[in-house]
């Protein structure tokens, strides 16, 4: 006991070298000569990089002095481009200038100044030290969602958003390379206080309105990264900023997804409902016969916003179904009143064994296609069970979370919870 203090620097001394100690670890091509050397580093470790940097040099001059060279199988990068001689770089100058005369591609690489001396990226090893900087801009929870990727794909083939023949930012493993990217900028503008760049939130309302919130990508991802949720995480942070961008068209669903007054339901079911599901079928029957506007047969990239034609012609791709209910499905059956619990039943089969059923249709077999309520209701009505509603109109709120507006899905979805429970513990006889 007399020696705990001793005992505990020794500890303290044991952990620091233990965490800073330098390893290099290799793999090689079985016949072609190519060996990676990868060697682990703490990014917040400034010793630790330098003597890393001294290894790097002592592996480069061994590979020269066996009659090797640098480039290996994955060409120069930044980190080798300090160790090929001026011949060879002035050389692909040269060859660059003759292919490439715009500079179109790779633009400033590979060439004098582009090594490591003007590189910048935040260690995410010093996310602690930069918390402040991360709360405020709402990053961190951002940074632990995506940072165990393992950029394997695997979540490519599922992606709805993953059009390969028009892009490939979109799918879930690029996405989470942007979204770093864009973290990075953020720090690197906050650290540096430059102020944040307004093309920021418009890189991140890119990425997080290619997502179609499915969450397929969770399935097959290794490391458990359900990159539905990571936009769900963008659009609130956009929201809560003031830089999400929304449409008319969006903004009109949610209103109507929002609305419980009976009346303004109404309206909007005639308004978007029947009369824009009319227009948009005559739409579709205008422009097959017209085709006033040519579209290459390939799919084109979805960078930014497309144009007008293009979106007018992918609005009326399909007509929209015309044998719709006049009426939602609580007008027709007048339980639009918000303070009556209806429970629907048929007397001729009435008995104390009747089986009891709560049914929450949800907006879209309630106020979309109400045909699917009435029948639910129906089979239920016919198989002699009782059915019990939720007074009003509801909404379950994913709709509102899903599109970023957390706040908003989360209120609703604990009224209804209440609600629910308030309805359970008062009908428990059923």
């Amino acid at each position: 006991q007399d020696m705990q203090a001793v005992r505990d620097k020794l500890d303290s001394i044991h952990s620091e070298l233990r965490n800073s100690r330098l390893f290099v670890a290799t793999h090689m091509h079985a016949g072609d000569g190519n060996v990676h050397t990868n060697i682990p580093v703490n990014s917040n470790d400034y010793d630790m990089l330098h003597e890393a940097d001294l290894v790097v040099e002592r592996i480069m001059a061994v590979a020269t002095t066996l009659g090797g060279v640098v480039s290996g199988e994955h060409g120069i990068g930044i980190t080798k481009f300090q160790f090929l001689g001026e011949s060879a770089i002035n050389e692909f100058a040269e060859y660059k200038n003759n292919v490439d005369p715009n500079g179109r591609f790779n633009r400033g690489k590979l060439a004098t100044g582009s090594g490591l001396e003007n590189a910048y990226t935040p260690s995410l090893r010093l996310l602690q030290q930069e918390a402040l900087i991360l709360e405020a801009s709402e990053l961190g929870d951002l940074n632990n969602a995506i940072k165990d990727c393992l950029r394997c794909g695997k979540c490519k083939p599922v992606c709805a958003t993953h059009i390969p023949a028009a892009n490939l930012l979109y799918s879930p493993r690029n996405k989470i390379l942007a979204t770093g990217l864009i973290i990075e900028a953020f720090l690197y503008e906050e650290q540096t206080r430059r102020g944040l760049s307004i093309r920021h939130f418009d890189e991140m309302n890119d990425i997080a309105d290619h997502c179609t919130v499915c969450h397929k990508c969770a399935a097959p991802c290794p490391v458990n990264i359900d990159f539905g949720d990571v936009s769900v995480r963008m659009r609130s942070i956009l929201m809560a900023h003031g830089k999400k961008r929304t449409s008319l068209g969006t903004r009109a669903s949610m209103a109507y997804l929002n609305a419980t007054d009976p009346t303004t339901v109404k309206f909007l079911y005639t308004g978007l409902i029947r009369w824009g599901y009319a227009t948009q079928r005559l739409g579709n029957k205008l422009l097959k016969k017209l085709n006033p506007f040519k579209l290459p047969s390939r799919p084109t990239h979805t960078y930014e916003r497309v144009s007008v034609p293009v979106q007018l012609v992918h609005l009326t791709d399909k007509a929209l179904p015309n044998k719709l209910p006049g009426k939602t499905m609580r007008a027709m059956l007048g339980l639009e009143d918000s303070k009556t619990v209806p429970i629907l039943r048929d007397p001729s089969k009435f008995s104390d064994e009747m089986e009891s059923v709560f049914y929450f249709p949800g907006c879209g077999s309630e106020r979309l296609f109400s045909q699917i309520s009435l029948a639910t209701l129906a089979m239920l009505y016919e198989n002699g069970a009782q059915t019990v509603l939720p007074p009003g109109y509801l909404c379950c709120g994913y709709p509102q979370t899903s599109g970023g507006d957390v706040a908003k899905g989360k209120k609703i979805s604990t009224d209804n919870q209440v609600l629910f429970h308030r309805l359970a513990n008062t009908l428990n006889y059923l």
